[in-house]
């Protein structure tokens, strides 16, 4: 039996085995790389008790054939590209000058009652809200005393009061609107 724990190479019949770290660092490969490819058979190795032994002449076939297929590869890749390129056509889209741009976008809205039919509407009752808000939360930005909290309650009324108002206003609008399309 031989004893190879300490030795980092083998000649066996005129075939120099390194140990996988010793060949894998030498081929710039790593340990579980080499040894997955001796266990593929794809190199020639043997095992001696845990170790796996690869033949460095094998490993050095193994290598070169594997950097002329990387060559290959290239050279398919780069001319498929070039093919892509030759065969690729460019838009040649006129762009618009600012001011026709914005002159269509204002035509476009303008021709969808945009304005008239969704923004004014929002505006407004967005801007009831604000107001209702507003007066509900003043009472509360400063010390209340009991009759101040009472009184408070008249701003929340009318707060409800202008919301109800201003949803019943929008609606009407959005139903008056419809009216007029049709």
């Amino acid at each position: 039996m031989i004893d190879i724990e300490h030795q980092t190479h083998l000649i066996d019949k005129d075939i120099e085995y390194l140990t996988v770290s010793d060949a894998a660092r030498a081929f710039g490969y790593t340990n579980n790389y080499v040894a997955r490819l001796v266990r593929e058979g794809k190199v020639l190795g043997k095992r001696i008790g845990h170790q796996w032994l690869v033949a460095r002449t094998s490993l050095e076939v193994f290598s070169a054939d594997a950097a002329k297929q990387k060559v290959c590869r290239n050279e398919e890749i780069q001319k498929r590209l070039a093919e892509e390129r030759r065969c690729a056509t460019v838009s040649t889209l006129k762009a618009l000058p600012h001011d026709e741009t914005n002159a269509e976008t204002l035509k476009g809205w303008l021709a969808r009652d945009f304005f008239k039919a969704g923004f004014r509407p929002a505006l407004r009752t967005l801007a009831t809200l604000s107001v209702g808000a507003t007066l509900a939360l003043l009472p509360l930005t400063h010390p209340i005393t009991r009759t101040q909290a009472l009184l408070a309650t008249t701003p929340a009324d009318a707060y409800h009061t202008l919301a109800s108002l201003a949803a019943t206003a929008y609606h009407n609008a959005r139903a008056l609107n419809d009216r007029i399309e049709q």
